[in-house]
């Protein structure tokens, strides 16, 4: 006799179950799902797999599991976002995902690697809650303000100077940064010895700033890593949408929410990603992990860039 296996609410460590309740008080549609979940925004399906990490027998840094979100999205949307120009001015106004294209086609794509011993669920619970609560509405608010079909929100930043204070104490020994002025900046060598582009290191520029609202959010933190390597305008958009499918990749990376775009020199590579207001509270000082997740992107982004012989 076969027997159907229950779904387990907590995949690989994963407490799916726990979000899937909370999720219930929402106007969201959820339902777990062997090794993942969906929810379901209007016309949108967030899928949520929880999959073993791709060599389990000789796992990367006790790699537990890796958490992947994807939005398929419907037609309607896909001939503006086939056009790599619009989808970068999306992805400007990237939060918690990214717009992806790959052989399975576009798609809004978190990511989230597990450890072995996890510490770290008091900040990566309510990333993965709050991504699936507000991604899609936002891409929808978003695609509208870009299309002028909506008025941008204002409101007021949770973070203050205290905040970025305490960010620059644990990075002062990793990095040259400052802080004030209700920001932090900071430079991430590309080499291991590189220290400030002062001195003709080459290093990545991170900055965290309260005083950008979200335009279909509102308040919160805005942060953007900006890489120091330049490209003509058709090579830089293959280059962005590149890093952007690395960051779904199964591998030992730091948290994806957020997305490769272009840069403020309009001829380089950034991540981009805003934090609401909500996330102040619910993950306790997430900007120090931002900025240290940022100084390992630097590594892993060059790595693929070389990898693809981009660099």
């Amino acid at each position: 006799m076969f027997f159907k296996k229950k779904i387990s609410p907590n995949p690989l460590g994963v407490p799916l179950g726990e979000i899937n309740e909370i999720l219930k008080s929402t106007t969201l549609q959820s339902k777990l799902t062997k090794g993942g979940m969906e929810v379901t925004y209007d016309k949108l399906t967030a899928v949520v797999s929880v999959e073993e990490p791709p060599n389990k027998e000789a796992p990367i840094k006790d790699i537990q599991a890796i958490v992947t979100i994807k939005t398929y999205l419907p037609e309607q949307y896909l001939q503006f976002l086939s056009n790599p120009e619009f989808r970068k001015m999306v992805n400007n106004m990237a939060t918690f995902a990214a717009i992806t294209e790959d052989d399975s086609g576009i798609y809004l794509g978190s990511r989230l690697t597990i450890y072995e011993e996890e510490t770290g669920w008091n900040i990566y619970f309510p990333m993965l809650l709050y991504s699936l609560i507000t991604t899609n509405e936002i891409f929808n608010n978003s695609l509208r303000i870009l299309l002028e079909q909506g008025q941008p929100t204002k409101e007021v930043s949770e973070w203050t100077d205290a905040d970025f204070e305490l960010t620059k104490s644990y990075l002062d020994k990793m990095c040259v940064c400052t802080a004030g002025g209700l920001g932090f900046t900071a430079e991430f060598g590309v080499e291991a010895d590189a220290i400030s582009s002062i001195v003709g290191h080459q290093t990545a520029l991170w900055r965290m700033l309260a005083s950008e609202p979200h335009p279909a959010l509102g308040g919160g933190l805005f942060c953007i890593l900006e890489l120091p390597f330049g490209f003509e305008k058709e090579k830089l958009l293959n280059v962005v949408n590149t890093l952007n499918k690395a960051e779904m990749l199964p591998h030992d990376l730091p948290p994806h929410f957020g997305s490769w775009t272009i840069g403020n020199r309009q001829n380089n590579p950034a991540y981009v990603s805003f934090l609401p207001n909500v996330m102040h509270k619910e993950a306790k000082n997430i900007h120090v992990n931002m900025s240290i997740w940022a100084n390992n992107r630097v590594q892993s982004a060059s790595a693929t860039l070389l990898s693809h012989g981009y660099i």
